[in-house]
Protein backbone atom coordinates (compact mmCIF):
# COMPACT_ATOMS: atom_id res chain seq x y z
CA UNK A 1 0.00 0.00 0.00
CA UNK A 2 1.39 3.55 -0.88
CA UNK A 3 2.08 5.76 1.95
CA UNK A 4 0.68 9.10 2.33
CA UNK A 5 2.77 12.63 1.94
CA UNK A 6 2.35 13.41 5.36
CA UNK A 7 3.84 9.28 5.98
CA UNK A 8 6.98 10.77 3.93
CA UNK A 9 7.07 13.66 5.83
CA UNK A 10 6.66 12.38 9.51
CA UNK A 11 9.38 9.55 8.12
CA UNK A 12 11.92 12.24 6.67
CA UNK A 13 11.70 14.40 9.97
CA UNK A 14 12.80 11.62 11.86
CA UNK A 15 15.82 10.44 9.78
CA UNK A 16 17.10 14.15 10.23
CA UNK A 17 16.61 13.84 13.68
CA UNK A 18 19.23 11.00 13.68
CA UNK A 19 21.24 12.42 11.87
CA UNK A 20 21.37 15.23 13.88
CA UNK A 21 21.84 12.80 17.03
CA UNK A 22 24.58 10.95 15.19
CA UNK A 23 26.19 14.08 14.35
CA UNK A 24 26.04 15.12 17.91
CA UNK A 25 27.54 11.63 18.91
CA UNK A 26 30.86 12.28 16.14
CA UNK A 27 31.51 15.78 18.37
CA UNK A 28 31.70 14.17 21.48
CA UNK A 29 35.27 13.61 21.16
CA UNK A 30 37.33 10.37 23.47
CA UNK A 31 36.94 10.96 26.97
CA UNK A 32 33.85 12.87 26.97
CA UNK A 33 30.36 12.48 28.10
CA UNK A 34 27.97 14.26 26.25
CA UNK A 35 24.22 14.79 27.71
CA UNK A 36 22.19 17.68 25.95
CA UNK A 37 24.21 20.90 26.41
CA UNK A 38 26.52 19.79 29.06
CA UNK A 39 30.32 18.13 28.52
CA UNK A 40 32.03 16.12 31.04
CA UNK A 41 35.48 15.44 30.22
CA UNK A 42 38.20 13.48 31.79
CA UNK A 43 41.60 12.12 31.35
CA UNK A 44 42.27 13.77 28.72
CA UNK A 45 45.87 14.02 27.33
CA UNK A 46 46.32 16.59 24.65
CA UNK A 47 48.99 19.10 23.44
CA UNK A 48 46.12 21.59 22.89
CA UNK A 49 42.80 22.30 24.49
CA UNK A 50 40.19 20.38 22.81
CA UNK A 51 38.90 22.45 20.09
CA UNK A 52 36.19 20.11 18.22
CA UNK A 53 33.33 20.43 20.81
CA UNK A 54 29.57 20.89 19.99
CA UNK A 55 29.50 24.82 19.29
CA UNK A 56 26.07 24.83 21.31
CA UNK A 57 27.78 23.80 24.75
CA UNK A 58 26.65 25.54 27.61
CA UNK A 59 28.38 23.73 30.02
CA UNK A 60 31.68 22.25 30.03
CA UNK A 61 33.81 20.35 32.87
CA UNK A 62 37.16 19.60 32.41
CA UNK A 63 39.33 17.20 35.02
CA UNK A 64 42.32 14.76 35.53
CA UNK A 65 43.47 15.75 32.50
CA UNK A 66 46.98 16.96 30.74
CA UNK A 67 46.50 19.67 28.27
CA UNK A 68 49.74 21.57 27.27
CA UNK A 69 48.22 24.43 26.60
CA UNK A 70 44.92 26.52 26.00
CA UNK A 71 45.26 28.20 22.75
CA UNK A 72 44.08 32.06 21.90
CA UNK A 73 40.51 31.42 20.67
CA UNK A 74 40.26 28.46 22.15
CA UNK A 75 36.98 28.19 23.10
CA UNK A 76 35.79 30.93 20.30
CA UNK A 77 33.38 28.26 18.44
CA UNK A 78 31.55 27.61 21.72
CA UNK A 79 29.77 30.91 21.59
CA UNK A 80 26.84 29.84 24.26
CA UNK A 81 29.37 28.56 26.88
CA UNK A 82 28.10 29.86 30.09
CA UNK A 83 30.34 27.60 32.50
CA UNK A 84 33.85 26.34 32.33
CA UNK A 85 35.25 24.47 35.00
CA UNK A 86 38.78 23.09 34.75
CA UNK A 87 39.97 20.85 37.71
CA UNK A 88 42.66 18.54 39.06
CA UNK A 89 44.68 19.05 35.48
CA UNK A 90 48.29 19.71 34.48
CA UNK A 91 48.17 22.50 32.51
CA UNK A 92 51.51 24.21 31.16
CA UNK A 93 50.43 27.17 29.30
CA UNK A 94 47.22 29.68 29.87
CA UNK A 95 47.79 31.18 26.10
CA UNK A 96 47.12 34.90 25.16
CA UNK A 97 43.61 35.47 24.51
CA UNK A 98 42.36 32.21 25.57
CA UNK A 99 39.13 33.02 26.30
CA UNK A 100 38.32 35.70 24.01
CA UNK A 101 35.14 35.61 21.56
CA UNK A 102 33.11 34.48 24.39
CA UNK A 103 30.85 36.59 25.60
CA UNK A 104 28.18 34.73 27.74
CA UNK A 105 30.16 33.34 30.76
CA UNK A 106 28.79 33.28 33.82
CA UNK A 107 31.34 31.26 35.54
CA UNK A 108 34.86 30.29 34.83
CA UNK A 109 36.52 28.28 37.35
CA UNK A 110 39.65 26.78 38.07
CA UNK A 111 40.32 24.14 40.59
CA UNK A 112 43.23 21.80 41.94
CA UNK A 113 45.30 22.34 39.01
CA UNK A 114 49.35 22.89 38.37
CA UNK A 115 49.94 25.51 35.63
CA UNK A 116 53.21 26.63 34.81
CA UNK A 117 52.55 29.86 33.19
CA UNK A 118 49.40 32.49 32.92
CA UNK A 119 50.64 34.61 30.08
CA UNK A 120 50.18 38.44 29.11
CA UNK A 121 46.60 38.82 28.23
CA UNK A 122 45.55 35.38 29.16
CA UNK A 123 42.52 36.82 30.64
CA UNK A 124 41.91 39.87 28.49
CA UNK A 125 38.78 41.94 28.17
CA UNK A 126 36.72 39.29 30.14
CA UNK A 127 33.47 41.24 31.10
CA UNK A 128 30.01 40.13 32.96
CA UNK A 129 30.73 37.32 34.45
CA UNK A 130 29.27 36.18 37.69
CA UNK A 131 33.07 34.38 38.84
CA UNK A 132 36.11 34.43 37.66
CA UNK A 133 37.84 31.67 40.50
CA UNK A 134 41.31 30.09 41.18
CA UNK A 135 41.95 28.41 43.58
CA UNK A 136 43.42 25.17 45.73
CA UNK A 137 46.21 25.31 42.81
CA UNK A 138 50.10 25.73 42.23
CA UNK A 139 51.05 28.54 39.89
CA UNK A 140 54.66 29.21 38.53
CA UNK A 141 53.74 32.53 37.16
CA UNK A 142 51.47 34.74 37.08
CA UNK A 143 52.62 37.15 34.15
CA UNK A 144 52.12 40.81 33.64
CA UNK A 145 48.71 41.66 32.76
CA UNK A 146 47.55 38.28 32.76
CA UNK A 147 44.26 39.66 34.23
CA UNK A 148 43.29 42.75 32.44
CA UNK A 149 40.54 44.82 31.22
CA UNK A 150 38.31 43.11 33.32
CA UNK A 151 34.98 44.40 33.36
CA UNK A 152 31.74 44.52 35.89
CA UNK A 153 33.28 40.93 37.04
CA UNK A 154 30.99 40.00 39.87
CA UNK A 155 33.48 37.97 41.98
CA UNK A 156 36.46 37.57 41.42
CA UNK A 157 38.64 34.96 43.70
CA UNK A 158 42.49 34.07 43.76
CA UNK A 159 42.39 31.62 47.07
CA UNK A 160 44.66 28.61 48.46
CA UNK A 161 47.11 29.21 45.64
CA UNK A 162 51.00 29.06 45.61
CA UNK A 163 52.62 31.57 43.25
CA UNK A 164 56.11 30.85 43.03
CA UNK A 165 55.80 34.45 40.73
CA UNK A 166 53.53 37.51 40.67
CA UNK A 167 54.81 39.74 38.12
CA UNK A 168 54.57 43.10 37.69
CA UNK A 169 51.11 44.66 37.04
CA UNK A 170 50.04 40.51 36.75
CA UNK A 171 46.50 42.35 37.82
CA UNK A 172 45.99 45.01 35.57
CA UNK A 173 43.22 47.72 34.34
CA UNK A 174 40.17 46.17 36.59
CA UNK A 175 36.63 47.71 37.51
CA UNK A 176 33.23 47.29 38.70
CA UNK A 177 34.29 44.00 41.04
CA UNK A 178 32.10 43.95 43.80
CA UNK A 179 33.65 41.09 45.70
CA UNK A 180 37.47 40.45 44.70
CA UNK A 181 39.25 38.11 47.30
CA UNK A 182 43.36 37.57 47.10
CA UNK A 183 42.97 34.95 50.30
CA UNK A 184 44.94 31.82 51.88
CA UNK A 185 47.56 32.43 48.94
CA UNK A 186 51.60 31.81 49.64
CA UNK A 187 53.68 34.22 47.05
CA UNK A 188 57.28 33.43 46.49
CA UNK A 189 57.91 36.46 44.67
CA UNK A 190 56.00 39.59 44.01
CA UNK A 191 56.81 42.34 41.53
CA UNK A 192 55.97 45.87 41.24
CA UNK A 193 52.27 46.97 41.53
CA UNK A 194 50.73 43.72 40.97
CA UNK A 195 47.15 45.06 41.10
CA UNK A 196 47.25 48.25 39.25
CA UNK A 197 44.88 50.64 37.77
CA UNK A 198 41.94 48.95 39.83
CA UNK A 199 38.56 51.64 39.89
CA UNK A 200 35.31 50.32 41.82
CA UNK A 201 36.84 47.61 43.39
CA UNK A 202 36.27 46.33 46.77
CA UNK A 203 39.55 43.56 47.73
CA UNK A 204 39.56 41.55 50.60
CA UNK A 205 43.40 40.54 51.30
CA UNK A 206 43.40 38.22 53.74
CA UNK A 207 45.56 34.93 55.17
CA UNK A 208 48.21 35.73 52.94
CA UNK A 209 52.03 34.58 53.02
CA UNK A 210 54.11 37.47 50.99
CA UNK A 211 57.79 37.15 51.16
CA UNK A 212 58.97 41.16 51.91
CA UNK A 213 57.89 44.14 52.81
CA UNK A 214 58.64 45.32 49.30
CA UNK A 215 55.69 43.04 47.86
CA UNK A 216 53.32 44.40 50.66
CA UNK A 217 54.24 47.91 49.75
CA UNK A 218 53.97 47.68 46.11
CA UNK A 219 50.35 45.98 46.12
CA UNK A 220 49.15 48.70 47.90
CA UNK A 221 50.82 51.53 46.24
CA UNK A 222 48.55 52.68 43.50
CA UNK A 223 45.36 53.01 45.42
CA UNK A 224 43.75 56.35 46.00
CA UNK A 225 40.75 57.80 46.95
CA UNK A 226 39.40 58.89 43.43
CA UNK A 227 39.66 54.84 42.15
CA UNK A 228 36.86 54.32 44.89
CA UNK A 229 38.72 51.29 45.92
CA UNK A 230 37.64 49.82 49.41
CA UNK A 231 40.71 47.37 50.70
CA UNK A 232 40.34 45.57 53.88
CA UNK A 233 44.17 43.92 54.21
CA UNK A 234 43.85 41.47 57.65
CA UNK A 235 45.74 38.46 59.30
CA UNK A 236 48.06 38.44 56.69
CA UNK A 237 51.50 37.03 57.23
CA UNK A 238 55.41 39.24 55.90
CA UNK A 239 58.63 36.84 56.27
CA UNK A 240 60.48 39.67 56.12
CA UNK A 241 59.71 43.19 57.37
CA UNK A 242 60.94 46.83 57.41
CA UNK A 243 60.12 49.00 60.51
CA UNK A 244 58.14 51.42 58.49
CA UNK A 245 55.57 49.65 56.91
CA UNK A 246 53.22 51.41 59.11
CA UNK A 247 53.13 53.99 57.59
CA UNK A 248 51.13 51.80 54.99
CA UNK A 249 48.43 52.42 57.02
CA UNK A 250 48.26 55.90 55.94
CA UNK A 251 48.10 55.21 51.92
CA UNK A 252 45.23 57.49 50.45
CA UNK A 253 43.11 54.58 49.70
CA UNK A 254 39.55 54.52 50.41
CA UNK A 255 40.16 51.85 52.55
CA UNK A 256 41.56 50.79 54.54
CA UNK A 257 41.55 48.04 57.31
CA UNK A 258 44.87 46.64 58.66
CA UNK A 259 44.19 44.67 61.41
CA UNK A 260 46.52 41.83 62.62
CA UNK A 261 48.91 41.38 60.51
CA UNK A 262 52.29 39.85 61.87
CA UNK A 263 55.92 39.36 60.68
CA UNK A 264 57.43 36.75 61.08
CA UNK A 265 60.78 38.13 59.80
CA UNK A 266 63.98 39.29 60.72
CA UNK A 267 64.02 37.60 63.95
CA UNK A 268 64.30 40.83 66.15
CA UNK A 269 60.55 41.37 65.08
CA UNK A 270 59.13 38.06 64.27
CA UNK A 271 55.33 37.61 65.61
CA UNK A 272 55.44 41.79 65.80
CA UNK A 273 52.11 43.61 64.57
CA UNK A 274 52.74 45.23 61.16
CA UNK A 275 51.26 48.65 62.60
CA UNK A 276 53.29 48.14 65.84
CA UNK A 277 56.59 47.75 64.08
CA UNK A 278 57.74 51.49 65.17
CA UNK A 279 56.91 50.77 69.04
CA UNK A 280 59.21 47.95 69.01
CA UNK A 281 62.57 47.79 70.83
CA UNK A 282 64.43 46.91 67.61
CA UNK A 283 63.02 49.72 65.38
CA UNK A 284 63.27 52.44 67.79
CA UNK A 285 66.84 51.43 68.05
CA UNK A 286 67.78 51.41 64.78
CA UNK A 287 65.76 54.12 63.96
CA UNK A 288 68.00 56.93 65.59
CA UNK A 289 71.04 55.97 64.18
CA UNK A 290 70.63 54.45 60.91
CA UNK A 291 68.84 54.38 57.57
CA UNK A 292 68.94 51.84 55.42
CA UNK A 293 67.67 51.96 51.62
CA UNK A 294 64.41 49.96 50.72
CA UNK A 295 66.16 46.53 48.92
CA UNK A 296 63.40 46.58 45.89
CA UNK A 297 62.22 48.63 43.17
CA UNK A 298 60.74 51.90 45.40
CA UNK A 299 56.81 52.23 45.04
CA UNK A 300 55.82 54.82 42.15
CA UNK A 301 53.65 56.54 44.79
CA UNK A 302 54.47 55.73 48.08
CA UNK A 303 57.44 57.33 49.93
CA UNK A 304 58.50 55.41 53.15
CA UNK A 305 61.63 54.89 55.03
CA UNK A 306 62.37 52.12 56.46
CA UNK A 307 64.82 52.10 59.13
CA UNK A 308 65.13 48.56 59.87
CA UNK A 309 66.97 45.59 57.95
CA UNK A 310 64.79 43.08 56.43
CA UNK A 311 67.42 40.83 54.97
CA UNK A 312 66.73 38.55 52.17
CA UNK A 313 65.42 40.32 49.56
CA UNK A 314 63.47 38.27 46.91
CA UNK A 315 65.73 40.06 44.41
CA UNK A 316 68.13 38.92 46.00
CA UNK A 317 70.15 35.92 45.57
CA UNK A 318 70.48 34.54 49.68
CA UNK A 319 74.17 34.29 49.18
CA UNK A 320 74.85 37.43 47.83
CA UNK A 321 72.87 39.56 50.53
CA UNK A 322 75.39 41.76 53.06
CA UNK A 323 74.43 43.20 56.43
CA UNK A 324 74.45 46.90 56.25
CA UNK A 325 75.13 47.03 59.75
CA UNK A 326 78.55 45.83 59.98
CA UNK A 327 81.57 46.81 58.65
CA UNK A 328 83.26 44.75 56.08
CA UNK A 329 85.46 43.53 58.62
CA UNK A 330 83.02 42.19 60.95
CA UNK A 331 81.20 39.67 59.51
CA UNK A 332 80.75 36.93 62.20
CA UNK A 333 77.21 35.95 62.79
CA UNK A 334 76.80 38.17 65.61
CA UNK A 335 78.11 40.96 64.72
CA UNK A 336 81.08 40.82 66.69
CA UNK A 337 84.20 42.28 65.12
CA UNK A 338 86.44 39.70 63.22
CA UNK A 339 89.24 39.26 66.07
CA UNK A 340 91.50 36.79 64.21
CA UNK A 341 94.25 39.65 62.56
CA UNK A 342 93.87 41.27 65.96
CA UNK A 343 95.04 38.18 67.77
CA UNK A 344 97.85 37.66 64.99
CA UNK A 345 98.97 41.75 65.52
CA UNK A 346 99.42 40.59 69.69
CA UNK A 347 101.43 37.27 69.32
CA UNK A 348 103.54 39.40 66.63
CA UNK A 349 104.23 42.55 69.04
CA UNK A 350 104.53 39.91 71.89
CA UNK A 351 107.57 38.39 70.28
CA UNK A 352 109.17 41.65 69.07
CA UNK A 353 109.38 42.35 72.33
CA UNK A 354 110.81 39.08 73.61
CA UNK A 355 113.31 38.85 71.14
CA UNK A 356 114.82 42.83 71.69
CA UNK A 357 114.34 41.92 75.57
CA UNK A 358 117.13 38.79 74.69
Amino acid sequence: MMSSPRGWSVSLWCLLLCCHAEAWRDTCIIGCECSGTTIECRHLDRKTFPADLDPDTEILRIRDSKISYIQQNALAKMRNLRVLEISSSDIIYIQTCAFAEVSNFTSIKFSKNNITNVVQNAFAVVANVNELVFEDSRVETISTQAFTQLRDVKTFILSNLTVNKLEREAIDDVSGISNFQIDFNKFGYVGQSPLNSLFNVTLNISQNIFPSHCGVGDVLSDLIPETNVVIHFQNNVIQSCACNMSLIGAQRASFISMDQNTCSGPPEIAGEPLLELADTPFCRATATNRTSPLWCPVTRRMSLLHNCHAFGSPLIPQEEVKDPRYDKGQNDNNGAPNCNLSLFSISCWVFLCLYSWN
